[in-house]
C-alpha cells in the first residue's frame, strides 16, 4: 500500500513539475503580447497625439500592460537622469537590466532592445513606418514563440506522463 502512495506522491510531482514548466511557457508569451500592447499604445500616443517620449514612458509606466510597467517606469527615470543620451541606448540599458526578460533567447532580447530605436523619431512619418515594421515583426515573433511554445508544452506534458507511468510501474 505504501509503495502505491509512493508511487501516486512521485507521479503527482511530476505532472506538477510539467504544469509548472509550461506555465512558465506561458508567460513568456504573454510578455511579448505586453510589449506588442505597449507598441500600439506608444504609436497612437507619439504619432496620433504628438505626446513627448518621456510622457509616452511615464504614461506606460503608470497604465501600460502591467508586465512592463516597471520596464517604462525605469526608462523614464533613466531619461530624466541623462538627458543627454539618446533614447535607444537607454532603453537598451533599461531592457537589459529588467528582470522581466530572464528566459529570452539573446535573439529575443536583441530584437526588443532595437525597439527603442524606432522611438523618438523627430519625424513623424518615419517614426510611423518604423513602429509599423516593429508591430510586424512583434507579430511574427508571437505566433512564432507559440508555435514553439506549444510543441515545448507537449513534449513537457508527454515526458511527465512517461515518467510518471514509469515510476508507478517500478514501485508496483
Amino acid at each position: 500500500m505504501l509503495k502505491i502512495i509512493g508511487a501516486l506522491l512521485v507521479a503527482v510531482a511530476f505532472f506538477w513539475a510539467s504544469h509548472q514548466i509550461c506555465r512558465d511557457y506561458r508567460s513568456h508569451i504573454t510578455i511579448w503580447r505586453a510589449f506588442y500592447d505597449s507598441l500600439l499604445l506608444m504609436r497612437s500616443e507619439i504619432i496620433y497625439m504628438q505626446t513627448p517620449l518621456p510622457e509616452v514612458m511615464r504614461y506606460l509606466g503608470e497604465k501600460g500592460p502591467p508586465q512592463l510597467q516597471e520596464v517604462f517606469a525605469q526608462a523614464k527615470c533613466r531619461m530624466e537622469e541623462d538627458c543627454t543620451a539618446e533614447f535607444g541606448e537607454i532603453w537598451k540599458q533599461t531592457v537589459a537590466k529588467a528582470d522581466v526578460f530572464i528566459g529570452f533567447t539573446e535573439e529575443e532580447t536583441e530584437f526588443i532592445e532595437a525597439a527603442g530605436n524606432y522611438l523618438g523619431q523627430a519625424d513623424s512619418q518615419i517614426a510611423k513606418e518604423r513602429l509599423l515594421f516593429c508591430l510586424k515583426e512583434t507579430e511574427k515573433q508571437i505566433t512564432g514563440q507559440e508555435k514553439k511554445i506549444a510543441e515545448k508544452q507537449k513534449v513537457a506534458r508527454a515526458l511527465s506522463a512517461l515518467a510518471a507511468g514509469l515510476v508507478i510501474l517500478v514501485f508496483i
